[in-house]
């Protein structure tokens, strides 16, 4: 890749030299061609999602508004269910116990994306780091990513029948769990009692292959009715820029352009 880089400046550089040269008919006659070729490199393709659902929208619930998938499960759009019990997809508006579970605020401001996921399923009865859901994504060995998440936890009336505090811990390549918990705090529990409070989550990974896999579990140590993980995203931390086919396509045969018609030119004289 170095030996294509300093090939193009070696081009460039040529590429500019043989434009002093020329006469001003002779750049008028050139630029716009060179006027195309920047406009095609310039062309790039949209970044594709590195994740997929990381909101669980799909499926769709439908019903009580919730629905569990059990171990090997992969209706979960781009995950698959891990351990020995069950997760569930929470649909909006669930109430338990005098609690109204809902999505992020960014989610509920949309009214699109209104489920989440809870790692604890309905039986809640998986030790922690045992059950949840995995992904594998394609990566760039090397490559450094941030991965970005929310934790729902709830505390109620303060009373333990309504407190449920979530821990998620991430496992990355099978490796030991990282445990993320959302405590909540006495403001946000006395201002909104009756509701999910959500807490983001950041941290940096270097992937080590092509494809990197992450495991989200339940990380309660103690009973808890939820584990609630919703907007999963990932992107790269320092995106490398490589000149890719067209501007080196481009550049190659300008070049090769510019030595012809500065033999006419030559020729002309």
């Amino acid at each position: 890749m170095l030996t294509m880089i300093s090939t193009m400046l070696l081009s460039s550089l040529r590429f500019l030299k043989f434009f002093k040269a020329c006469n001003a008919s002779a750049i008028r006659s050139v630029f716009p061609v060179l006027l195309a070729g920047f406009s095609i490199a310039s062309i790039q393709s949209p970044a594709k999602a590195l994740l997929i659902n990381g909101s669980f929208e799909a499926p769709y619930v439908t019903n009580e508004p919730l629905s569990s998938f059990w171990r090997g499960s992969q209706a979960i759009t781009g995950w698959e269910v891990v351990g020995p019990g069950e997760v569930s997809i929470i649909g909006s508006p669930f109430v338990f116990q005098g609690i109204t579970f809902l999505p992020p605020p960014n989610e509920r401001r949309d009214q699109i994306e209104l489920q989440w996921l809870d790692l604890t399923g309905v039986n809640d009865n998986c030790p922690p780091s045992t059950c949840g859901v995995r992904q594998r994504i394609a990566t760039t060995p090397g490559q450094l990513y941030n991965l970005q998440f929310y934790v729902g936890s709830a505390l109620g009336d303060g009373y333990a029948a309504s407190t449920f505090i979530s821990t998620v811990d991430l496992s990355i390549n099978g490796g030991p769990s990282q445990s993320f918990t959302n405590p909540a705090s006495s403001y946000e529990a006395s201002a909104f009692p009756t509701d999910v409070n959500w807490k983001l989550f950041a941290t940096t990974f270097a992937a080590t292959s092509d494809t990197t896999s992450l495991t989200f579990f339940n990380g309660n140590t103690t009973y808890s009715a939820i584990s609630a993980l919703d907007n999963i995203s990932i992107s790269e931390a320092s995106p490398t820029s490589v000149p890719g086919p067209l501007p080196l396509l481009w550049v190659s045969s300008a070049f090769l352009w510019s030595r012809r018609l500065k033999k006419r030119i030559k020729a002309k004289r």
